[in-house]
């Protein structure tokens, strides 16, 4: 599943996971980018994790990656990403939810720091990493 920011970062995840053999396994694809607000961030994750949770299906890997943001500030979006986990905790934890994470811009320390100490506090298995690792590196991640 797939919380993508920027189009070519998207088509690149899409495109990445495709060639490493989950053409079929990708169960969505769009993107938010654009400096959303904590807001916006947290109803467009809110929908993408709703869809996610349909089914019941366990171990399915989130991924929340773009490129290095001229103008989107890592922090405000990841708020937003984190409150819609904290509304779903129970759900995402029930069916093993997996989260991949690589995001580069403005103020990612403190977003990566955030998204990390989330995780930790809500239990769910997570691997970050900034804008000097690859995307295709963090996608390589996904075990089946």
């Amino acid at each position: 599943w797939l919380l993508t920011s920027g189009g070519g970062a998207s088509v690149i995840i899409a495109d990445t996971l495709a060639d490493l053999g989950f053409a079929t396994e990708i169960g969505n694809y769009g993107e938010c980018s654009g400096n959303p607000d904590r807001e916006n961030t947290r109803a467009y994750t809110a929908t993408l994790l709703d869809t996610m949770l349909e089914n019941d299906i366990v171990w399915k890997y989130l991924v929340i990656a773009g490129a290095i943001a001229n103008f989107t500030h890592i922090d405000k979006t990841f708020a937003g990403i984190i409150d819609a986990f904290r509304d779903r905790i129970e759900d995402m934890k029930k069916q093993d939810i997996r989260i991949l994470v690589r995001r580069g811009g403005i103020n990612d320390t403190r977003g990566l720091e955030l998204m990390k100490n989330a995780c930790e506090e809500l239990g769910l298995p997570c691997e970050i990493a900034d804008g000097s690792v690859y995307m295709t590196d963090i996608l390589k991640k996904i075990i089946l």
